[in-house]
């Protein structure tokens, strides 16, 4: 393989990687930061959106008190598949792939270095009559 060849395949394989193991990641970040949510005032202090609650039903505007339960907090998940099925549920599809970018922005130049320098020495290795230290060593 010429070193372009290799460039393109350590990027799509990197990229593959990534869109598979994102969703993956997603839920599992969840998982670890889920907090029990009491229904108790001081969940709705904690939330910024549900310091009060204003609607008004035409004739007079009405401001619920903080201690309101607050409906805008961690959804509990009780395993992976709960935590997939919630997500992509109220949140959509593409929230599975929150943090995508950073991920590609990371893991494409790092596979693509490793994967080239790794075949580039293979190969020197093999060319400087060290066949027995390559099948050793790499």
């Amino acid at each position: 393989l010429t070193l372009f060849q290799r460039i393109v395949s350590a990027s799509v394989g990197a990229m593959l990687t990534s869109l598979l193991v994102t969703p993956l990641d997603v839920v599992k970040t969840r998982l670890q930061a889920q907090a029990r949510v009491e229904s108790n005032p001081k969940n709705a202090a904690q939330c910024p959106r549900c310091a009060y609650i204003n609607f008004s039903n035409g004739l007079m505007d009405h401001t619920l008190p903080r201690y309101v339960v607050c409906t805008h907090t961690v959804r509990h998940f009780t395993g992976t598949l709960d935590a997939f099925y919630k997500i992509t549920r109220y949140e959509g599809v593409a929230s599975l792939y929150n943090g995508l970018p950073p991920t590609l922005l990371m893991a494409v130049p790092a596979t693509v270095l490793y994967f080239a320098t790794y075949d580039k020495l293979r190969l020197q290795f093999e060319q400087a009559n060290y066949g027995w230290m390559s099948s050793a060593l790499l």
